[in-house]
């Protein structure tokens, strides 16, 4: 993989919390991608969520035991690695599993939280890599809160349709209840500052 992160792809991400890498992966790489997201889809694991045989649908796995070597085996040889070691300016990168979003006509966004609510990890030398197989736009692809990163850890949520922020750990945590972004930013839009990219098949 022929690619230099750039000192203000470095600042940004470092500061915002995300960043465009534009064109990162060649063709070849994100055919054999495609072929990944294929075959997760016609083999769901034990978490996935969602049903594929409707007109509106939201799927979601992540972690497939029966995935992993697949990934494991692309993700060595992808270069992945050394761009985010780049990125990060670390010495080492590890890969954790593969999360697939699959949705169709009008599902809903997945509801505003923060990963590391859900996993035993913090710090700032962790990331992910959104892989877009299709063109997206902002409002389409994924969007985080500027800087949120380095700010409040909030609880996480139960991903409740009826209520987007229904604590996940409630008495049992410390973390301060999560607020309604969605809800914030349609009453005032510069509530929040949410960032997103338009993206192409080859960015991340």
């Amino acid at each position: 993989m022929n690619f230099t992160i750039t000192k203000d792809q470095k600042q940004r991400f470092a500061q915002d919390g995300i960043v465009k890498l534009p064109g990162l992966i060649s063709m070849e790489l994100l055919a054999e991608l495609d072929a990944c997201f294929e075959w997760s889809i016609a083999h769901p694991g034990p978490i996935a969520s969602g049903k594929t045989d409707r007109e509106d649908f939201s799927f979601v796995d992540n972690g497939n035991p029966e995935a992993k070597s697949m990934y494991d085996e692309i993700v060595a040889r992808s270069g992945f690695g050394e761009v985010i070691a780049e990125l990060l300016d670390s010495q080492y990168v590890g890969y954790f599993a593969e999360e697939i979003f699959w949705k169709k006509g009008r599902s809903n966004p997945t509801f505003w939280h923060q990963d590391t609510a859900y996993q035993p990890w913090s710090g700032e030398h962790w990331c992910n890599m959104w892989i877009p197989l299709m063109p997206m736009s902002a409002d389409q692809s994924v969007q985080i809160i500027k800087g949120s990163h380095k700010g409040i850890q909030y609880d996480g949520t139960t991903f409740n349709p009826k209520n987007p922020t229904q604590a996940l750990w409630g008495g049992a945590a410390k973390f301060p209840p999560l607020p309604d972004i969605t809800a914030d930013v349609a009453e005032n839009p510069e509530s929040w500052a949410v960032l997103g990219f338009d993206l192409v098949p080859g960015d991340v």
